[in-house]
């Protein structure tokens, strides 16, 4: 909206107008109310089959530093359970992308990015490097090597951890313990293990009806590393193989033990 006020007066005086951005010309006044500085768009998308709802709304702001694009991705998965009962599960992800005007800025931006990049490989090269010192040691003091009576009393141990880890879990639906390997192969068992001690991480009735071997791993894995238990197994390994190894997947487990039974 503009509004234009001329003054008959020969005096040349800036008035006040209350709000409005004031300029004068000669005898004349523009009056221009000013226009938001926030230009925001929002557009959605849905997908429905059925049984999987994917809504995904992209939100984009523009200002004088800048444009942001967040984009926000709801999944909605609806899972029949065997005895008839409907289970809803929704997960949400959300990615935010801010391209400033300004190329100095953009660039600052771009360099704390690589760093973050950088760090994080860092971490990751690390955690990669300690699991396999750990192996590496724990092929160094294999029973193997150390002669029939330190076979003995590995295979006991093995067996004593796997007994534990039976009765620890009899009582969870899905779960049969033979071994070290095929038993584990699905992630349920390590979802079971970490919901003994973390029931409040770990969701075990909706993964049991789910049935995503990936997301078994994930949300297991992830409580496991959150309550600080060491990062020796990772997803990507566990789904490239369909029976995992067994020594590993004992190792874990006996780190998973060790570290809530301290004593």
């Amino acid at each position: 909206m503009s509004t234009r006020i001329t003054v008959r007066s020969s005096e040349k005086k800036e008035p006040a107008v209350n709000g409005l951005a004031v300029k004068v010309e000669n005898t004349s006044i523009t009056a221009k109310e000013p226009e938001s500085p926030v230009q925001i768009e929002v557009t959605e998308h849905l997908e429905d089959d059925g049984e999987t709802e994917v809504r995904e709304v992209t939100t984009k702001k523009q200002d004088s530093d800048g444009i942001e694009e967040k984009k926000e991705v709801t999944t909605t998965t609806k899972t029949t359970t065997p005895s008839g009962g409907k289970i809803t599960t929704q997960t949400k992800e959300t990615k935010t992308r801010k391209t400033f005007t300004d190329p100095e800025l953009q660039k600052r931006l771009a360099q704390r990015q690589r760093e973050r990049a950088m760090a994080k490989r860092e971490q990751a090269s690390s955690a990669k490097n300690k699991r396999l010192a750990f192996m590496q040691k724990l092929e160094a003091n294999s029973p193997a090597e150390k002669g029939p009576s330190n076979i003995k009393r590995s295979a006991s141990n093995v067996d004593k951890l796997l007994a534990w880890c039976r009765f620890k879990l009899r009582e969870y639906e899905g779960i049969k313990l033979a071994n070290f390997s095929s038993s584990w192969a699905d992630g349920l068992a390590f979802c079971a293990l970490m919901h003994l001690y973390l029931p409040e991480k770990i969701p075990y009735e909706e993964l049991l009806a789910g049935a995503d071997k990936k997301r078994n791993f994930e949300v297991a894995f992830s409580a496991a590393t959150e309550a600080g238990v060491p990062e020796l197994l990772e997803v990507e390994d566990m789904l490239s193989v369909a029976n995992p190894e067994p020594k590993s997947v004992m190792t874990y487990v006996s780190s998973i033990y060790k570290h809530f039974n301290p004593s």
